[in-house]
């Protein structure tokens, strides 16, 4: 737990000196890491003493989601923009220009923020640390064997569903990644025996599942921007394709977890 603060303390700092897409990722990717592990544990650990921190990690991933949003969609439109030639290039270039201003006020809002704005409150709670209070009588080890597995059995079931709708892969991606950050941390400590295939198949999972947010996120970027409709247009119709790909490869690294723990389980029997 100490390690992993200690990280978004650092990812703060330079975040607070310049808020680059780099920057913004670290801090948002610390941050989920320490709210899924807390989260995991919340039964464990004194209600007192980590509710504060478990919501200034809220306050501040919902906050840099703007930014992040605002980053993804930036990065597709010049990508397509490079891409292409003559009015529509044009088009795209100034859409492009568009999305930069708005990233570029987001950042800066999120630099105003007074002292007593949510935001910094939040910031100042994760830079302060928080002393967590261990509750259960068993160690911590064994308690994270018993909930990883516990953990592991949702997220199997879960994956046998047909689930495609934006929404329903939204949560199913929150529970791989809890299982993904879990299992990193444990095999880091080397606390139980974690396979390096399985933690592979979940980061494989959890990329695609990724991308596909950030089609979503994009899509919803796309709406404000009506005066750039033929570039708009193009980009749904690519974003789609590229969804349909993308699905593919979820059913391909969904059917790799599901062999990986039908193996182990094979094994153990």
């Amino acid at each position: 737990m100490v390690r992993l603060q200690r990280r978004l303390e650092l990812n703060l700092e330079a975040l607070q000196q310049q808020a680059t897409p780099e920057n913004v990722h670290k801090v948002r990717t610390a941050a989920r890491r320490l709210r899924a592990v807390l989260g995991v544990f919340k039964r464990e650990l004194s209600p007192s003493s980590s509710r504060d921190y478990r919501r200034a990690l809220k306050c501040v991933a919902r906050e840099l989601g703007r930014l992040r949003d605002a980053d993804v969609a930036r990065q597709s439109v010049e990508k397509l923009w490079a891409e292409r030639h003559g009015r529509r290039r044009d088009e795209l270039k100034s859409l492009s220009s568009a999305l930069e201003r708005h990233r570029l006020r987001s950042a800066l809002a999120l630099r105003a923020h007074s002292t007593g704005s949510p935001w910094s409150k939040a910031v100042a709670t994760l830079r302060s640390g928080v002393n967590l209070i261990w509750t259960n009588e068993q160690p911590m080890a064994t308690v994270a064997l018993a909930l990883r597995a516990h953990c592991r059995e949702r997220l199997r079931a879960r994956l046998r569903k047909w689930e495609r709708s934006p929404a329903r892969l939204h949560r199913l991606r929150r529970k791989v990644k809890t299982l993904r950050y879990l299992s990193e941390e444990m095999r880091t400590l080397g606390t139980g025996r974690v396979r390096k295939e399985e933690v592979a198949a979940l980061v494989g999972l959890q990329d695609t599942l990724g991308k596909l947010q950030d089609l979503e996120a994009l899509r919803h970027a796309l709406r404000r921007y009506t005066r750039h409709r033929g570039a708009v247009r193009e980009l749904r119709a690519q974003a789609a394709a590229r969804r349909k790909q993308l699905l593919r490869d979820f059913d391909e690294r969904r059917a790799t977890l599901l062999r990986v723990w039908d193996e182990r389980t094979g094994k153990e029997s």
